[in-house]
């Protein structure tokens, strides 16, 4: 874990990361040095939107690393053989009754209802990055990923709504329940 101060980096690290490296760029060397740790449970790293890179999200899956990333519901996926955005799967699957009922949850002071949808997902689309200050197109195998999906409804009304991006190797979908 890294802690940027005024002073600089505070680190669990052995060599702190470079003031000028961006937050993406310190992922995969934290996920490498926790793997080192030979912890005896899988470790899932849990990331926010800004993680919602296919760039990172192949490399990361590459390297068989476990992770959690807040998906923006325009990225773009094959599902069922179709090129979609992920809020058309959310839209599709809604219309299927797919969600399911989890738990009650509260969502600042109001009480809500969990519901929890998940499919398979393939990210197939070149990656981009910025290299040199250019946009590149940076071609990658296609990797099969977990999407799940969380609604919080109050007499069926939306109090939130989120998705996630998933690799985890083969999850049941109990593991999922907590989703917050």
């Amino acid at each position: 874990m890294h802690l940027k101060t005024a002073d600089g980096f505070l680190s669990t690290a052995e060599t702190p990361p470079s003031e000028h490296v961006g937050h993406l760029e310190q992922v995969l060397s934290l996920m490498r040095e926790s793997s080192a740790m030979n912890l005896s449970a899988n470790i899932v790293h849990i990331i926010d939107r800004e993680a919602d890179s296919v760039f990172h999200l192949r490399e990361w899956s590459e390297q068989s690393f476990h992770y959690l990333v807040r998906a923006i519901d325009n990225r773009h996926v094959r599902w069922r053989e179709q090129a979609v955005q992920l809020r058309e799967i959310k839209a599709q699957l809604e219309s299927e009754r797919a969600f399911a009922e989890s738990r009650e949850v509260m969502i600042g002071n109001k009480k809500g209802i969990q519901y929890i949808a998940e499919t398979e997902i393939i990210l197939d689309r070149a990656a981009t990055k910025k290299v040199d200050g250019r946009v590149v197109c940076i071609p990658g195998k296609p990797i099969a990923l977990r999407l799940v999906m969380v609604k919080v409804l109050d007499a069926q009304t939306y109090l939130q709504c989120f998705d996630r991006i998933i690799h985890i190797a083969r999850p049941q979908k109990a593991q999922y329940r907590s989703l917050q």
